[in-house]
Order: C-alpha cells, then structure tokens, then sequence
C-alpha cells in the first residue's frame, strides 16, 4: 500500500495545481486545433485513477487501527472520504460522459479537500529522518501541513480570482 499511496500523492498533487489553473485559464486547455495535451483523455485517465483508489479505500486492511474485515473498513471509509469521493466521482464521470468538461472540473474541485494526502512522502521521510520521538515528527508534520496548506490555498484563491475576473469580462 505505501507505493499506491505514494503514486496516489502525485495524483493528489496534479489535482491540486491543474484543476484550479484549468478553470482559470480554460482556453488553454480546451484547444480545438489538436495541439498540446489531449487533456480530455488525460482527464478520463486521472478518473479511472480515482476510480481505483475509491476501491481500495473501500477494501483497505489497516492493522494499526485494527481494521482487518470488509465491513470494518467500509465503515472507516464511510466516516472520512467517502462521501466526497464518490460525489466528486460520480459528478466528474457523469459530467465527461456528458460532454461537460467545465463541470467534470468544478466536481473535481472537491477533490481538493484531499490535499493532505499529497503529503504522504514527506511523512514518511520526516519519520526516518527525524530524531527527538514521535512528539518531534508529528511537530515537525504539522508545521510542513500548514506551509502546505498556505501553498495549496493561495493557489487556489489566485486561481479563482482570475476566474471570477475573467467573468466580469462578459458583462
């Protein structure tokens, strides 16, 4: 599981910086002349990875928190990401299907919320790398979590600011 996730936060971090840049500037990635990234292909690709990290999330056997059945797991699920995740999957895919892509991304806005799972690498090198106890690295882990998350929010609120400039511009 430590390399899924691991993949997965790179997933996380693609969502993090092109979805909000895609609303921003979405003529840069709806190109009608065939240059660039197909980023509807890229798009169905990054759903089919949600997809499956939604069923393993929903089958996941974690010993430390002695959560070793189906049931048990579905459970844990249900009570984090559940509801988001398959919200956001479901409204994402209906949306492509439907020929949407400016919905498919306001869905996969909610995916957002996910962003500390990005941090899962950091995690794991700030535990073998940090001497002073457990204390020490769960400091050390929140303090990278906040600059993170300024990161993350000013991102995203420079994004949504040149989207909603960007509507004034039709009035």
């Amino acid at each position: 599981m430590k390399l899924w996730d691991s993949f997965f936060a790179l997933v996380c971090l693609e969502n993090i910086i092109v979805t909000p840049l895609s609303i921003a500037f979405p003529h840069n990635f709806h190109s009608k002349d065939g240059n660039g990234i197909n980023w509807l292909a890229f798009e169905i690709f990054l759903n089919t990875l949600w997809s499956i990290n939604f069923f393993i999330n929903i089958n996941r056997i974690d010993t430390i928190r002695k959560i070793i059945s189906f049931e048990k797991s579905c459970y844990a699920y249900l009570a984090t990401w559940l509801i988001p995740d398959l919200v956001a999957l479901i409204g994402a895919v209906s949306a492509l299907c439907l020929g949407s892509f400016d919905w498919a991304k306001y869905f996969s806005l909610i995916r957002l919320l996910r962003f500390s799972d990005t941090l899962y690498p950091v995690d794991l090198i700030v535990e073998k790398y940090t001497i002073g106890g457990k204390k020490r690295v769960k400091q050390n882990q929140s303090l990278i979590f906040v600059f993170f998350a300024f990161i993350t929010l000013g991102h995203l609120a420079a994004c949504l600011w040149i989207y909603f400039g960007r509507m004034d511009e039709h009035l």
